[in-house]
């Protein structure tokens, strides 16, 4: 076999095995999940509700603390514990979903601290909880923005 022969027969190999992996999909993300991304923005209303009652319940006798209790609230606590299981859950069901899962821990984390502040404090300060809240939204910004995103991935490819 003559030199030119070898270079054709290794630019003929080069190109077949640049075609066959162009031919293959390589997933670096999830895909998108509407159901995710619904049940995300549904806990994300949830934890609203929580904190409109705690910030909308002013203590008669000291206006800057709340007069929503721990006790009153356990069961929204519960529920929206539930429902951060849920979405980590879901999220863990798809390969190349560790940034969501991530986030879904951060939430879960944020909200384990303010619950827990509420367990030993009867009376959380208005302001503190707006801030929380704001902290709160931001993070399901974010997860819910991680969502959107794969969503607009997905329509490029096609």
């Amino acid at each position: 076999m003559g030199v030119c022969s070898r270079k054709s027969a290794r630019w003929i190999f080069v190109a077949a095995g640049l075609l066959g992996l162009s031919a293959c999909h390589i997933a670096l993300l999830s895909d998108y999940d509407d159901v995710f991304d619904q049940q995300a923005t549904n806990t994300q209303k949830d934890v609203d509700a929580l904190y409109q009652k705690i910030i909308g319940n002013p203590n008669a006798q000291h206006p800057d603390m709340t007069a929503e209790t721990y006790a009153a609230d356990r069961e929204s606590y519960a529920n929206i514990r539930a429902e951060l299981d849920g979405l980590k859950v879901r999220a863990q069901a798809h390969d190349h979903n560790e940034n969501t899962v991530k986030s879904i821990d951060a939430i879960t984390h944020s909200f384990s601290i303010v619950e827990d502040e509420h367990k030993r404090n009867p009376e959380l300060h208005i302001e503190a909880a707006k801030g929380e809240l704001t902290m709160l939204n931001q993070q399901f910004t974010a997860l819910i923005r991680q969502e959107l995103l794969k969503k607009q991935g997905a329509g490029e490819g096609k």
